[in-house]
């Protein structure tokens, strides 16, 4: 598409129209927040501007709630305004998304796994030595866990750990991160949290 200097489309081709999901009669003469609109207006506002402002060419990715896709835009300043390009980078993403989730969260509770909570205590503790701010490491095992397998089967004991898992997410803060650790045992990184608050919420866990 091309844009003026006011971010309104002059041009728009074919291809845009699908991606955009919008006929160029609708977005001609309308700023590009009409076609593209979501939580990203601000920075796509920003970047457009500054490639404008510098003169220089822009080139970044962003997610688009509006078309639930993921696009890399680049803008282009020319006499007139902007030439900008677009591309789906969805698949990409996505791909991307699930190669993280296999590596750092567990498949059966979907909680951060060993290695992600190796690297999240490594942040907590770091957050400690600056704010000087007491933090907590919980480690809880589920004690019988094998009679359950034993005597009911592993896709019930499966159950017993997601059942287990929700239990306790329900019961930590947004800021705290409960990981499973391995088998049967998890652990909780509670930033800004005294002995106290730790035992607090063992006993509620345990009830």
């Amino acid at each position: 598409v091309t844009l003026d200097r006011q971010g309104q489309f002059m041009y728009v081709n074919r291809a845009s129209e699908q991606l955009l999901g919008r006929r160029a009669g609708e977005l001609l003469g309308q700023a590009i927040d009409h076609g593209l609109s979501g939580r990203s207006q601000g920075r796509l506002r920003a970047e457009l501007e500054g490639a404008l402002q510098r003169n220089q060419h822009a080139e970044f990715e962003d997610y688009y709630p509006s078309l639930d896709k993921w696009l890399e835009i680049r803008a282009h300043p020319y006499a007139e305004g902007l030439a900008v390009y677009f591309r789906d980078v969805t698949a990409r993403k996505q791909a991307d998304e699930k190669i993280y989730r296999l590596a750092f969260f567990d498949p059966l509770t979907e909680l951060p796994n060993r290695p992600l909570l190796i690297e999240t205590l490594e942040a907590a503790l770091d957050e400690v030595e600056r704010s000087g701010q007491e933090g907590a490491l919980m480690f809880i095992d589920l004690d019988h866990f094998k009679r359950v397998n034993d005597t009911h089967g592993h896709p019930r004991g499966d159950s017993v750990l997601q059942e287990f898992a929700a239990r306790v997410q329900a019961e930590i803060r947004e800021v705290d991160t409960l990981a499973r650790y391995g088998g049967e045992e998890f652990a909780v990184v509670l930033p800004e949290t005294a002995a106290a608050g730790a035992q607090n919420l063992a006993e509620r866990i345990c009830a």
